[in-house]
């Protein structure tokens, strides 16, 4: 009728159209969020340091893990040789029994030729005159030949100083005269010609 306005419909539609959707979503987590407890409320950059954290354990687990299997592995590997090793000494072969067996009888060998040639040291140096130089020389020249060499420990040039020291306190009284400076010189002559590295050779022609 006439004097009476239009009456406009102000009530919101009841679906609104699907923008309109998404912001009110958005603005109702918004203030949702205001009024959690701020227990719950937890910033975001503790929960990245939470990742962080998780995430370098599980790395330092990991290369832990790895260190312990290298470490196992490296034992392993290093205890084998002697674990072989012992497995092989409680059950010797033959030839390692025999270069043992071997091993011992040159070392008693070589002990008792230098007990012999220090016991006819001891008897050149107690001499008195020059029977007794003779008798001692000859007897060191018999063992040189038939070992075919000084004993492990004695050289040439430590005999020939020691034997010198001695001709020189029986030459101030008057000995070492000729007879037992021959046998010196075949003592000598044996030494040099059962240590040349010629001898065998000459031996095989």
């Amino acid at each position: 009728s006439r004097g009476r306005g239009t009456l406009v419909d102000l009530t919101p539609p009841d679906d609104p159209p699907p923008p309109m959707k998404l912001v009110i979503l958005l603005c109702s987590l918004v203030g949702a969020t205001a009024f959690l407890p701020s227990s719950l409320n937890v910033p975001a950059t503790r929960v990245a340091r939470a990742h962080a954290t998780t995430m370098s354990a599980s790395r330092r687990d990991m290369i832990q893990g790895l260190s312990v299997s290298s470490a196992a592995l490296l034992l392993g590997v290093s205890s084998s040789p002697a674990v072989a090793r012992d497995e092989y000494l409680k059950d010797p072969t033959p030839a390692f029994l025999e270069s043992e067996e071997r091993s011992k009888k040159f070392q008693a060998k070589q002990k008792a030729m230098k007990k012999a040639m220090n016991s006819l040291l001891d008897e050149l140096n107690a001499g008195v005159d020059d029977n007794d130089m003779v008798e001692a020389l000859r007897k060191m020249t018999i063992l040189v030949q038939k070992e075919q060499d000084l004993p492990a420990g004695m050289n040439k040039e430590s005999l020939i100083k020691t034997i010198r020291l001695k001709k020189t306190a029986m030459a101030s009284k008057g000995m070492w005269l000729t007879p037992v400076e021959i046998e010196y010189k075949n003592l000598i002559q044996s030494i040099t010609i059962v240590q040349s590295p010629n001898r065998e050779k000459e031996q095989s022609l």
